[in-house]
């Protein structure tokens, strides 16, 4: 399913005629609003954790239930958010409440504590409204940026995105580390509230020229909520799109073994090749820079390459660069040469996987009908999470009957093959991004 949205901008916008995203003055605050809000949700979930660890001294099954109350807003709770989203016309005002709750949140927990009311039970039901508030605000995301810029930019719009979300991943882990050794973990919740407060106050200057209240001509006129034929509209619309389609359903194949892989990483760092957390905390923090470089790279690579043989390419040689993990020698003897292996295939993997990601994020942001967006986002965010879960689950099974490094091998050999279907297929053979909501 194949739309043309065209975004109404004014000469207020300062971006017609003049093809840059800084031109946009609303992108810019929608910018600041996410590099802030990048880095506070590091922060957090980072923190978070320590809280249940160090200051209410949770055990393996308290810390296994933390981590599954925060992923299950997806599950539950996505493919509705994007319905709600597709039937707004203040997206923003959904953005700005979805941070306005994650800051008062936030702030509840040292409240909490003062009062002598901090417990699990409290902890595991803020870290599921944080969660809930997450999926709604980047799903808003996502369809307001429309109407911010036009097609044309949005993968430009995406590659500033990536930075801050890059950067955000580097440094938030860092920084909630100094916060909690500073100053105790409950208090650096205070610090790290600030951060989806801020983000609030910088959306309130991201309207559009014409106000984010302005009449959406693609909203279809509806009488009553109909949750499930809307919902299964955004999954038609996403599983049958031409291109979009055979990704969807042969990516979430291979997610499932990058799932699995992530799953099992740490175990074998720790127990097989010996590393300490510092170390694997070095080959975290540089790992991910490679997404940096990659993001200014993929204008200049997209208008050289074939965007659908970036993307699917991309992809798989971010599973085959992870073979070296499992192909490492142990630290014993040579931690920094280890070290060194472990940071090269990180750097390659993220590097690659950055490409894939941000061009297929712009390929479905483009290409689909504005009024389907929230839910063709929700339903391609469902999907995904799921299949990252049910790989977390087959990794754990798989490693225990045949040993860790066998699976991390067999994990990443075959995330690249499960890709190998969609050679000659739509998104194989597409050529560049769809600007006017059209195709070559």
């Amino acid at each position: 399913m194949i739309g043309k949205f065209d975004v109404m901008l004014t000469d207020d916008s300062g971006i017609e005629g003049k093809g840059r995203v800084w031109a946009s003055r609303p992108f810019r605050w929608l910018f600041s609003a996410f590099t802030v809000s990048a880095l506070g949700s590091e922060v957090t979930s980072l923190v978070l954790p320590l809280v249940a660890a160090l200051t209410l001294n949770a055990g393996p099954v308290e810390m296994g239930a933390l981590a599954a109350t925060g992923s299950a807003p997806t599950f539950l709770l996505s493919l509705f958010a994007g319905m709600i989203v597709d039937r707004l016309r203040r997206q923003l005002r959904l953005m700005i409440a979805a941070d306005l709750a994650r800051g008062v949140l936030l702030l509840s927990l040292p409240a909490a504590l003062a009062a002598g009311l901090l417990s699990m039970p409290l902890l595991y039901a803020v870290t599921f409204l944080l969660g809930t508030a997450v999926i709604f605000h980047e799903t808003a995301q996502n369809t307001y940026l429309l109407q911010v810029l036009p097609r044309r930019l949005i993968l430009d719009a995406n590659c500033k995105l990536q930075v801050s979300y890059s950067l955000g991943e580097a440094a938030g882990p860092g920084l909630g580390g100094v916060l909690v050794q500073a100053v105790t973990a409950p208090l650096a919740i205070l610090v790290a509230a600030v951060a989806p407060l801020a983000s609030a106050v910088l959306l309130t200057r991201a309207r559009t020229p014409v106000g984010d209240a302005a009449p959406r001509d693609d909203i279809p006129a509806r009488t009553r909520l109909r949750p499930i034929a809307e919902i299964m509209d955004g999954v038609r619309a996403l599983v049958t799109h031409p291109v979009l389609g055979s990704w969807t359903v042969w990516g979430a194949g291979s997610v499932v073994f990058l799932g699995a892989f992530e799953g099992q990483y740490l175990l074998f760092a720790t127990r097989s090749l010996h590393l300490d957390p510092g170390a694997i905390g070095l080959v975290a923090l540089f790992g991910a820079a490679g997404a940096l470089p990659a993001t200014f790279a993929i204008r200049p690579m997209s208008s050289r390459l074939p965007t659908g043989k970036s993307i699917v390419a991309g992809l798989g040689v971010s599973y085959l660069a992870l073979l070296a993990i499992p192909l490492a020698p142990p630290a014993a003897g040579h931690p920094a040469a280890l070290v060194a292996i472990l940071v090269a295939a990180r750097v390659v993997q993220t590097f690659t996987f950055t490409i894939s990601n941000v061009q297929q994020w712009s390929l479905r942001q483009m290409s689909t009908p504005h009024a389907l967006l929230g839910r063709v986002s929700a339903a391609n965010r469902f999907l995904m999470g799921t299949a990252e879960t049910l790989g977390a689950l087959l990794g754990g099974l798989v490693s225990h009957a045949i040993g860790l490094q066998i699976t991390l091998g067999v994990f990443a050999v075959a995330g690249a093959l499960t890709l190998l279907p969609l050679l000659g297929r739509p998104i194989w053979k597409l050529d560049r991004l769809p600007d006017d909501g059209s195709w070559n």
